[in-house]
């Protein structure tokens, strides 16, 4: 297991911070000191962020110890740390709107040979919708979420209604192009159509999966 483990020191742009990252399990691996110098904050507001991220999260999953080793006045010593990986450090990103460095740091994560199928991160408030939506319709379709068409992934499938759900949060208004072109391909490939369920309009977007629903049954 060690020998999978790979440190890495991760130098920003412009920045004379260096920030150590850890690559195993085929992700990104990171104490609460290197977020905070990934992010230009400090480990006081990490701790608050995680605090609330932990209320969705299952953090007993996205955390892991790592032997790290510190200089201490004169003597180097080897302790056990807790690390966060990739989606815990995405949603601190949402939280925060640090999209800039998280996006940096994902092509480093690229540069060094995390594959991109491994670079999947859900944001909290999409996970709420898709419990909603399968509490909702739990027993009458089958919802796949993040299903891999190809190079892209969607956020929801449901192929007794050839559907997909894409869950918008507000970054993605940075992103219209883009979607634009990757919906209308998945569109093409799988012959579905796309729900957009905006951050906000949870409700409204179930209701329009339900009357699909409803009139696929007549």
């Amino acid at each position: 297991m060690l020998n999978n483990i790979k440190t890495l020191i991760y130098q920003p742009e412009g920045r004379d911070t260096s920030v150590e990252v850890k690559i195993a399990d085929e992700t990104v691996w990171m104490t609460q000191k290197a977020i905070a110098a990934l992010y230009q904050t400090t480990p006081q507001n990490i701790t608050i962020h995680l605090k609330n991220i932990s209320r969705i999260l299952d953090l007993l999953q996205d955390t892991k110890y790592y032997i790290v080793q510190n200089k201490e006045g004169t003597r180097k010593v080897k302790r056990k740390v807790l690390h966060y990986n990739l989606d815990t450090v995405f949603n601190i990103a949402i939280r925060g709107q640090y999209f800039e460095e998280f996006n940096n740091l994902i092509n480093f994560a690229q540069t060094n040979g995390v594959k991109k199928e491994f670079l999947v991160f859900v944001p909290i408030k999409e996970r709420r919708f898709g419990e909603m939506l399968k509490n909702s319709l739990e027993g009458i379709v089958d919802i796949y979420d993040q299903y891999k068409v190809d190079n892209y992934i969607v956020d929801f499938y449901i192929p007794q209604l050839e559907l997909v759900i894409e869950y918008d949060e507000k970054h993605h208004k940075e992103q219209i192009k883009d979607d634009k072109i990757r919906q209308e391909y998945i569109e093409e490939k799988l012959g579905v159509q796309f729900i957009r369920v905006n951050e906000g309009k949870e409700l409204q977007g179930l209701n329009q999966v339900i009357k699909l629903l409803l009139k696929n049954e007549h």
